[in-house]
């Protein structure tokens, strides 16, 4: 009986070990498959296989330096985390103090707040001590651990007095007590304590994001972040000769000694087992050597201006290095400038970075914002107009120099008549389109859907079911809430509606039946023509299904177009969106502001900065690198983009679509009144909820975060 026992231990472990290894394997695998596969889920490590995934990844990053900046940080928070935990809990287990048990017990309620309310406040005290922008400054705000004194607390309590009053009565003090009485016997407790602490410490993300600025003070976490999936950019990394997202990301994440993630904020687990770290006391060494020397260099006085740039996530793998060339170029024509590129995270965290470095007193002189967060910045006075910057160069009117972007730009530029922010890299949805699907299933594809109505008729007859099974959708698209909602604002204008005030910062229209139709047409793509699939499907899936066949349309950003263009190896074409009642698309993408808080001088080499990315030369080769369309009309009179358009017609449909261009939802608090909608949106795609009532929910909580901002503006009466 015991030896049928053990076989069947036996296999039940062998089996829980392949089910836990399966995503590691996969991992390995698709590392070294180049290209989108048709099969990209598959175990099989079918030919051709290459190693090229892992050189692009090693030269898109600086691997090196972040694995020593995070086992810096790392080790230098474990070595004074056991010394400060292991003091602490001595005293409240040995000492007997007044009033301790309640002491203990205020002290534990610090693991009670969530880490991001305490953010502003740390780096205003990193501010204050100098050590802004310094490993130092990412390591101190870990250098004591609530857990960790509790758990060498109980530790100590457990062990018996008798050995503690041996070595008194021989003399020792306390800490002769501590250091060899006491911690040989804590080893345990202490080596658990230090699994967690490097464990949590090598995975933390936001905090060394905030931390730091300077690409030479990036930790792991952030610097794999920019092969994080993006919403634009179809989630690839690296531009030319990408490859297969899973592919690329698992070499990246192979590097790390962990699986991918997929999702747009990498949350990694550690190795610390592999990871190579110096001595303890060189760590420290070496941590407060950067803590005593960072904050002399950047006080050293310097003929040059010093700025800096955010940038976030869409601008990843080698569009990050295209962009850090486009700013080397800059300093080299402009030797009275210094510009640095940081990267920071997806639009939502650069908005966080920004925020809390302005907070910090600390605001970057120049962010690449999300077109649509520009009205609230200026709402809350956390963005300068332009207009005096303007005057000042060259002399003309807000209006006249807006009049140089294409008019769809203008709306999320401006507000109340001044300029907040100049559009550098935008985009409108378009349809990306099989020729060989649309062969198949008897369509011309001279001829793509205009209307909604042609459009569920082509996606039925595009859609491919064998066994029950859908082997090909007609139609893909990103669910992830913030692109979904820039999908669905589209929809409700080519419905005839507004979804929002464009004039007006504090209202929505969500329970309008221009919007309610939007979210019934999802709804009925999903569950009743049964054309797309239900639920939630991210940037990475979907472009995975087009480029291997198991979608025939996606409505992707123009700002995927150079990505597309080079991954997917069968014939496609692009299209205008279709609509139901008139043309129209909304505008996405990024737009260069400078923030609240900055010196004249600042200022000034901010407004330098600007100008030149924008001009339409430097303009017309960031789009012929990314696939955004250029927001300055003068860039398409230069030969060069002229012979762009003439090589890749694509790029002409997106500019033809820019005469239907409408502005993008912004309002006061953008991303929470989005997302009141957003989430319902969400529930629709995935059944659970009616159109109807997602619209009126979303309605109620809309109107309750704007109405703040109703009652000082519109509701302020005399």
């Amino acid at each position: 009986m015991k030896a049928k026992g053990g076989w069947l231990v036996g296999v039940l472990t062998c089996a829980a070990a392949l089910l836990w290894a399966t995503p590691f394997a996969w991992m390995l695998v698709a590392s070294v498959r180049p290209g989108y596969p048709p099969d990209p889920a598959s175990l099989l490590p079918r030919p051709p296989l290459s190693l090229a995934n892992y050189a692009e990844a090693w030269d898109s990053g600086h691997f090196p330096l972040w694995y020593f900046n995070t086992a810096l940080v790392c080790g230098g928070i474990l070595l004074v985390q056991s010394v400060t935990v292991t003091l602490a809990g001595y005293a409240f287990a040995r000492l007997r103090l007044r009033g301790q048990g309640a002491l203990f017990s205020v002290f534990l309620l610090q693991l009670m707040l969530v880490p991001p309310l305490l953010i502003v406040p740390n780096l205003r005290t990193l501010v204050a001590l100098g050590l802004y922008d310094t490993l130092a400054g990412v390591a101190a705000p870990y250098m004591a651990s609530a857990f960790g004194v509790f758990l060498m607390r109980q530790q100590f309590r457990a062990m018996p007095r008798d050995y503690e009053e041996a070595a008194v009565l021989d003399g020792a003090g306390p800490l002769q007590v501590i250091w060899h009485v006491l911690l040989p016997l804590a080893r345990p407790g202490l080596a658990a304590f230090a699994v967690v602490s490097l464990t949590a410490h090598w995975t933390e993300y936001l905090w060394p994001l905030m931390a730091a600025s300077s690409p030479e003070n990036q930790v792991l976490t952030v610097g794999l972040a920019s092969f994080a999936g993006a919403s634009e950019a179809g989630g690839q990394w690296g531009h030319g000769g990408r490859r297969h997202g899973d592919g690329g990301a698992a070499a990246a994440g192979a590097f790390y000694g962990v699986s991918a993630a997929h999702h747009r904020r990498l949350r990694l687990l550690g190795n610390q087992a592999g990871a190579t770290m110096p001595s303890w006391k060189h760590a420290v060494a070496a941590l407060w050597m950067a803590a005593a020397l960072a904050p002399g260099a950047s006080s050293q006085a310097q003929a040059a201006t010093d700025i800096d740039l955010f940038f976030p996530v869409p601008v990843q793998g080698k569009l990050s290095a295209e962009l850090q060339r486009l700013v080397s170029e800059f300093n080299r024509t402009h030797p009275d400038i210094r510009a640095t590129a940081v990267y920071t995270g997806s639009y939502d965290d650069t908005s966080l970075k920004t925020w809390a470095a302005m907070q910090g007193g600390r605001p970057p002189a120049v962010v690449l914002q999300s077109a649509n967060y520009i009205r609230d910045y200026a709402i809350n006075n956390e963005t300068i107009p332009l207009d005096g910057l303007i005057a000042e160069d060259g002399g003309t009117s807000p209006t006249a120099y807006m009049d140089r972007f294409w008019p769809g730009l203008r709306p999320n530029a401006m507000d109340g008549g001044h300029v907040y922010a100049v559009p550098f890299q935008n985009s409108t949805p378009l349809l990306y389109y099989s020729v060989e699907a649309f062969k198949e299933a008897g369509l011309d594809p001279d001829r793509p859907p205009r209307t909604w109505a042609e459009w569920v008729d082509a996606g039925k007859r595009l859609t491919k079911r064998k066994n029950g099974q859908t082997v090909r959708w007609g139609l893909m698209l990103n669910g992830v809430e913030d692109n979904l909602m820039w999908l669905v604002s589209g929809f409700a204008m080519s419905n005839g509606g507004r979804y929002f005030n464009e004039s007006w910062g504090g209202e929505v229209y969500y329970n309008e039946p221009s919007t309610l139709g939007a979210v019934q047409f999802l709804d009925d793509l999903a569950h009743k023509h049964q054309v797309m699939p239900p639920g939630i499907t991210d940037a990475n899936a979907m472009a995975a299904a087009f480029f291997s066949g198991r979608a025939a349309m996606i409505l992707n950003s123009t700002g995927a177009l150079s990505f597309v263009r080079e991954n997917m190896k069968q014939p496609y074409r692009v299209a205008f969106v279709p609509y139901n009642i008139l043309p129209a698309a909304a505008i996405g993408g990024g737009s260069l502001m400078i923030p609240a808080g900055n010196s004249p001088e600042r200022q000034h080499a901010a407004w330098e900065l600007i100008q030149w990315l924008s001009s339409p030369e430097t303009a017309g080769s960031w789009s012929r690198f990314t696939g955004y369309f250029a927001p300055r009309r003068a860039a398409y009179d230069l030969p060069e983009m002229q012979a762009y358009l003439r090589e890749h017609p694509d790029a002409q449909v997106a500019l033809d679509q820019l005469a239907y261009a409408r502005p993008w939802f912004a309002t006061f608090q953008t991303a929470p009144v989005r997302k009141a909608l957003g989430d319902q949106v969400q529930g629709v795609l995935a059944g659970r909820v009616k159109p109807a009532v997602a619209v009126a929910a979303g309605q109620r909580q809309a109107d309750a975060l704007l109405r703040p901002y109703a009652e000082q503006t519109a509701l302020k009466l005399p």
